[in-house]
């Protein structure tokens, strides 16, 4: 009777230990999949895009701002105060390179020639 309970146990353990090893192999496989391939740069890029688009749209609307000069020079924060640019629950803009900056103090040169807007990210 005892030789086949320590049968048991040792099947048991043998059991345990495939599951814990299988457990592994896949959590460690899984947790790669949902890794992000894209580069920093790559989104800072994409980010740069989108205040880009977003100084064009905020120029459009504040046209009378080139009556004096073709040229305006504003900060990202103005874009954030105006509702053109979306930020996070503090009020911030995130810098995908690194994540403790912010973008809000970065200016934005817009330029108005020939009824065509070109605008100048300062990084």
């Amino acid at each position: 009777m005892k030789y086949l309970s320590d049968k048991k146990i040792i099947c048991l353990i043998l059991i345990l230990a495939v599951f814990t090893i299988g457990y592994f192999i896949i959590v460690n496989r899984v947790s790669y999949a949902f890794s992000s391939s894209i580069d920093q740069d790559e989104l800072y890029a994409e980010m740069i895009d989108t205040i880009k688009l977003a100084s064009t749209k905020y120029a459009e609307k504040n046209k009378d701002k080139f009556e004096d000069s073709n040229i305006m020079v504003i900060k990202v924060q103005d874009l954030v105060d105006n509702k053109f640019l979306v930020s996070n629950s503090e009020g911030k803009v995130s810098d995908p390179r690194n994540s403790n900056d912010d973008l809000n103090s970065t200016i934005v040169t817009i330029t108005y020639n020939d009824n065509k807007y070109e605008v100048k990210v300062d990084n």
